[in-house]
C-alpha cells in the first residue's frame, strides 16, 4: 500500500489533524522530489519512486477535496483539481525528461501548499 494511503488510514489512530497530516505528507514528498532531482542522473528508480509517490498523494488530495462530503468552497475544490492536473502532467513529462526545474516546481508546490495548511504565509 502507498505511504500516503497508509498515513491517511492511521489518522484516526494518531489523533493528528487531517490538515497537519496532509502538510506533513506534502513536505515529505517535497524532500523526496528534491532528492530525486539531485540524483536523477544516476538513480532512475529513485526518480520514478518519488514521482509516483507524489502522484498518488495528489490523487488522494484531489479525490478528498472533490468528495461530496468535502466542506471546501467550490473555488478551492477547482484549484486543487487544476493543481492536480498540472502535477499529473508534469509527472509524465519528468519520467520522459527528468529536467531539474520540473522537480523543483513540484517540490515548491508541495512546500507552499504544506505551509498554507499550517497557516504559514508563503513568503515566510
Amino acid at each position: 500500500m502507498h505511504i500516503a494511503a497508509q498515513a491517511y488510514g492511521r489518522t484516526s489512530k494518531t489523533g493528528l489533524p487531517t490538515r497537519e497530516l496532509e502538510a506533513t505528507l506534502l513536505s515529505q514528498s517535497a524532500a523526496r522530489l528534491a532528492a530525486a532531482r539531485d540524483r536523477r542522473a544516476d538513480d532512475f528508480a529513485l526518480v520514478v519512486e518519488a514521482l509516483e509517490e507524489n502522484r498518488k498523494l495528489w490523487s488522494l488530495l484531489v479525490r478528498a477535496s472533490s468528495a461530496p462530503e468535502s466542506e471546501l468552497p467550490d473555488a478551492l475544490k477547482q484549484n486543487v483539481a487544476k493543481l492536480g492536473a498540472f502535477i499529473f502532467q508534469k509527472t509524465i513529462d519528468l519520467i520522459e525528461n527528468a529536467e531539474p526545474e520540473g522537480f523543483t516546481a513540484l517540490a515548491e508546490i508541495n512546500r507552499n501548499i504544506a505551509a498554507g495548511l499550517r497557516g504559514i504565509p508563503a513568503d515566510a
